[in-house]
């Protein structure tokens, strides 16, 4: 869904399940739980057991929320949801434009903040999971971009994930064109798109969201591309002629966070405590295959489970991390690299 269509549709989700209505509750919550599959993990390892411990009734929300409409929200004072699940480059522009609120460490037990990975804490969110954009195919498939990029090896219709939001295909695109993973940043982003114009051809869909590229698998629109993990490792599991590889992987990390102006602000504060356990996030992992950020849900996890989520040792060895730092790091002109791949992105698909 576009960023532009979220607002209303996210106002009308609210209203529809009865968000500021009187409940059988003292307590409501308003959570982002995402959608389709990993909506369903969400509210098996989180929200459910959160409803069972504390009696705060919690009303999930499925789209995503744009740094965009966050802001709308604040300025208009009137912030609709209490937690939202955002990927890194949101969640650090948000926190630098100061709609975020600090979180309450002093709740967590001291177990399980010695869990949680350095760069999953920071003082505006909670590492919620890792996950992976990964190479897929229907059959045998590539096992590199740049086998991806080669269409007389691998002969079919691709999809990837489009660059409008700013966190596009720009590294597979330069692994593709060669660059080392461990030169990847700074990101060069000519180059990128020079990289693009060769794949672009063959692209079928430029999916905008997780299900839309597991549907694009799924309906047998496309035979080889990449997709979230999670989404491609469930459709897998039924379908065994799908099939993916953690090799040259994108680790992408997202978070807890807690708008500023969230109506409530300490519900949603003990939400975010549960959901980054290592009980819940060992639940969590096995009901999708994403990551917990919290080592103490890999004891919970059995053996077999583990080594199949992209956060496991063996399967971060394959992958690089997005370095979201880079993404926000603004130039002399004042703009980040986030805005400019989203300027460059808009004249590059008009062409």
């Amino acid at each position: 869904m576009k960023p532009a269509q979220l607002f209303p549709v996210l106002l009308v989700m609210l209203l529809a399940t009865g968000c500021g209505k009187p409940t059988d509750s003292s307590e409501t919550l308003v959570v982002h739980i995402g959608s389709g599959n990993w909506a369903a993990a969400n509210m098996k390892a989180y929200v459910e057991p959160f409803e069972r411990e504390t009696g705060i009734r919690v009303t999930p929300v499925a789209d995503d929320l744009k740094v965009a409409q966050l802001k709308l929200m604040d300025d208009a004072d009137s912030v609709e949801i209490d937690v939202i699940d955002m990927p890194a480059i949101e969640a650090g522009r948000s926190a630098a434009l100061g709609l975020l609120s600090p979180i309450d460490y002093s709740l967590f037990k001291e177990k399980e903040l010695a869990g949680l990975r350095d760069e999953t804490r920071r003082p505006w969110g909670v590492g919620a999971l890792y996950y992976s954009i990964v190479l897929s195919s229907r059959g045998a498939g590539p096992q590199t971009w740049s086998d991806l990029w080669d269409t007389q090896r691998f002969p079919g219709a691709r999809t990837l994930f489009t660059g409008e939001y700013g966190d596009g295909p720009w590294e597979e695109a330069l692994l593709a064109d060669g660059v080392p993973a461990d030169r990847l940043y700074p990101l060069d982003i000519e180059r990128a798109f020079r990289s693009l114009d060769r794949i672009r051809p063959s692209v079928k869909r430029w999916w905008r969201a997780g299900s839309e590229g597991q549907q694009l698998f799924r309906d047998d629109q496309v035979t080889l591309g990449e997709a979230y993990d999670g989404r491609i490792a469930d459709l897998a599991a039924r379908r065994p002629e799908i099939q993916f590889t953690y090799n040259q992987g994108k680790l992408l990390l997202d978070y807890w966070v807690i708008p500023r102006k969230a109506r409530h602000r300490a519900a949603a504060q003990k939400f975010v405590e549960l959901a980054t356990r290592a009980d819940r996030q060992a639940q969590f992992a096995q009901l999708i295959a994403y990551g917990p950020t919290n080592l103490g849900a890999y004891d919970l996890i059995p053996a077999e489970r583990a080594a199949r989520l992209p956060s496991h040792p063996d399967n971060l060895a394959k992958q690089f991390r997005l370095d979201a730092e880079w993404y926000l790091r603004k130039n002399e002109h004042g703009e980040s690299n986030h805005e400019t791949l989203i300027r460059r992105w808009q004249e590059w698909i008009l062409k």
